[in-house]
C-alpha cells in the first residue's frame, strides 16, 4: 500500500438511524451490527489504521452510548477515537460542519454503512496531487439506476452530478460510493448548526462555483458493498466469508486478519444468535464490563453551534 502518511484524520458519519435494517438497530446502532462476527464500521476503521491514519473522528446521533462503549478510545485499533455527538438530525454534510472544531487537515470522509477495498494511498496522492478541494473515491457498475452518477473530463475534474439515471452518455458508468478525500477548506461552505446534505446541497453548490472536485476512479477494481438494506447485508456476509476482501482471511483467527489494526480482547457479536439476541445490547456476547475514556473535546465555537464533543449521525 502507498504511503498515506500526510493524511492523518477520518470522519465516519455512523449517526444514521438504519431504518431500512430494522428490526436489527432497534437497539443496536447500523455501525454494531455484525458482518462476519465483526462489527460494520470495523470494516472503515481496519483499512484506515492500517493506512495510518491517526485519529478517526464518529459522526453520531443515534445511540452513540452504545458506539463509545463498544469502540472505546481507539487504541485497540492503534488509532485514537474522538466522539462528537450531534442533538438534532444534521444530515451528512451538517455532520461533518458538526466535527469541524476537531479537523485541522484533509480527511478521509465515509458514509458509515460501508465496506470498502481500495489503495488508500493511491487516492491520497490523486487528492493532494491535484490540490483539490474534494476527491470522490468513484466505483464503476453496470447497472447506475440505483446510484448517484459523477461524471468527470479526461484529467478527472469533476463535471456532474446526476442522481439515479438510466443511462451515462460518457460510458464510464462511475458512481458515488460515499468515500471522500476532503480539504479543510470544504467546511467554509456548509451552513454551521443546520441540516445540510452532502449529495443534494453541497457537492451541486461546490461545482456551480467552479471549486476544484476530481474524481479518483481506483486502478485495482476492488471490493465494495453498500450494507444498508438486507439484500445487501445478507450478500456482504456471504462475500467476506468467501475472502473477497484482500485484508480479510476468514480461514485464519480474526487475530491474524486484522494485522494487530483491531481489538484482541473484544468478544464480538455471535453471528450464530437469533435476530433478537443479535439486536439486543444486553446479550451475553455483547461486550460489556470494559470501561473506557472516551476522548470528548470541547472548544469555543461548541456553545454556539450546539456542538457536544462525544458523538454524531449519518445516512438511514
Amino acid at each position: 500500500m502507498t504511503d498515506t502518511t500526510t493524511i492523518q484524520q477520518a470522519v465516519l458519519l455512523v449517526g444514521g438511524l438504519g431504518t431500512r435494517l430494522r428490526p436489527l438497530t432497534y437497539a443496536l446502532p447500523k455501525a454494531l451490527i455484525p458482518v462476519a462476527n465483526l462489527p460494520l464500521i470495523a470494516y472503515e476503521i481496519i483499512p484506515l489504521a492500517r493506512a495510518g491514519v491517526k485519529q478517526i473522528i464518529f459522526a453520531m446521533g443515534y445511540k452513540a452510548d452504545l458506539l463509545r462503549e463498544h469502540l472505546g478510545d481507539g487504541s485497540d485499533y492503534g488509532t485514537e477515537f474522538v466522539y462528537v455527538e450531534e442533538h438534532e438530525r444534521l444530515d451528512t454534510a451538517g455532520a461533518i460542519s458538526n466535527v469541524a472544531d476537531h479537523l485541522d487537515g484533509p480527511f478521509f470522509c465515509c458514509n458509515g454503512d460501508m465496506i470498502y477495498d481500495v489503495d488508500l494511498g493511491a487516492f491520497a496522492q490523486d487528492h493532494l496531487r491535484r490540490e483539490a478541494l474534494v476527491t470522490y473515491c468513484l466505483r464503476r457498475t453496470d447497472d447506475i439506476s440505483h446510484f448517484g452518477l459523477i461524471q468527470w473530463q479526461d484529467d478527472g475534474r469533476v463535471t456532474a452530478f446526476k442522481e439515479k439515471v438510466a443511462v451515462d452518455e460518457t460510458g464510464r458508468n462511475t458512481v458515488n460510493s460515499g468515500f471522500y478525500l476532503m480539504s479543510p477548506e470544504v467546511l467554509d461552505y456548509i451552513p454551521p448548526g443546520v441540516p445540510y446534505s452532502n449529495e443534494t446541497q453541497l457537492f451541486p453548490d461546490l461545482l456551480g462555483r467552479g471549486l476544484p472536485l476530481y474524481a479518483h476512479v481506483p486502478q485495482r477494481d476492488g471490493y465494495w458493498a453498500d450494507v444498508g438494506r438486507f439484500d445487501t447485508y445478507l450478500q456482504a456476509n456471504g462475500e467476506v466469508l468467501e475472502g473477497k476482501i484482500s485484508w480479510f482471511e476468514p480461514t485464519r483467527p480474526r487475530s491474524d486478519c486484522r494485522a494487530s489494526a483491531a481489538p484482541s480482547r473484544t468478544r464480538w457479536i455471535s453471528s450464530r444468535r437469533s435476530p433478537s439476541a443479535l439486536a439486543a445490547p444486553s446479550a451475553p456476547a455483547f461486550p460489556s464490563g470494559r470501561e473506557h475514556a472516551s476522548v470528548t473535546r470541547r472548544s469555543s465555537r461548541t456553545a454556539s453551534s450546539g456542538r457536544t464533543a462525544s458523538s454524531a449521525r449519518r445516512p438511514a
